[in-house]
């Protein structure tokens, strides 16, 4: 692929995202006796996912492939939200499912549910949240979507309810993923908490923090965590 190539390739990506940007503005648009229309953008965000992933991995077109080729549409565009936009890899596969798959193929974002029946996901859209979905794993095992009433959760300040909440299940370390770009904090009295209570409160950028958590876990270490998605 040639300079030409790379840079035309380049102009039709940045349309793509002006697009899309025009369809999430117009899909959230005031208007009298009209209610917000997010599926549509949603269905568009996911398709875009795909699109883009596809150019990253290098392959689309699966209907022929040999039963021996295992690649998987949903762990490409899971890998891609997870290496470029630092989605867990979890957060990042039941979106996809959620709003890719779910809303294509039966109109509508359905619950889904782990093969056990015990753990349920759902979702919600909001034009007064920003929050992206973020999800708790705790030292039993469990993992949780992180609460949404700001008044104790939630947020870009991580405070001490939250990790007291982390601590309940006996880790070892507590986890806190900061975002992207580290914008999310942990209040004073959170890490006050966390030096009275004698825990080992790890707070390290979103993609650093999913690696010590990853680390951890695969050495058998009791590990909970909270990681901001984006920011």
């Amino acid at each position: 692929m040639d300079t030409k190539d790379l840079f035309l390739l380049k102009k039709q990506f940045e349309a793509r995202l002006l697009s899309l940007e025009n369809d999430v503005k117009r899909a959230f648009l005031p208007m009298a006796d009209v209610a917000y229309a997010p599926f549509p953008v949603a269905m568009y965000s996911f398709a875009t996912v795909d699109y883009f992933s596809s150019f990253w991995a290098g392959w689309n077109d699966i209907r022929n492939r040999p039963r021996s080729d295992r690649r998987s549409q949903t762990k490409r565009m899971a890998d891609f939200l997870e290496k470029y936009l630092i989605y867990p890899q979890k957060e990042s596969q039941l979106a996809v499912t959620i709003w890719r798959h779910k809303l294509m193929h039966t109109a509508e974002p359905r619950e889904l549910a782990n093969e056990d029946g015990k753990t349920h996901y759902g979702w919600s859209i909001s034009d007064q949240d920003e929050r992206h979905w973020e999800l708790v794993a705790e030292a039993d095992g469990t993992v949780r979507e992180r609460e949404a009433s700001k008044a104790k959760f939630g947020g870009h300040t991580i405070g001490k309810a939250e990790i007291e909440e982390l601590a309940k299940t006996k880790p070892e370390t507590v986890i806190v993923g900061t975002g992207t770009s580290g914008m999310a904090t942990v209040s004073p009295d959170a890490r006050l908490y966390g030096r009275e209570s004698k825990l080992n409160l790890v707070v390290l950028p979103s993609s650093e923090a999913i690696a010590k958590l990853n680390q951890l876990m695969d050495e058998g270490k009791r590990v909970a965590a909270l990681i901001h998605i984006t920011c």
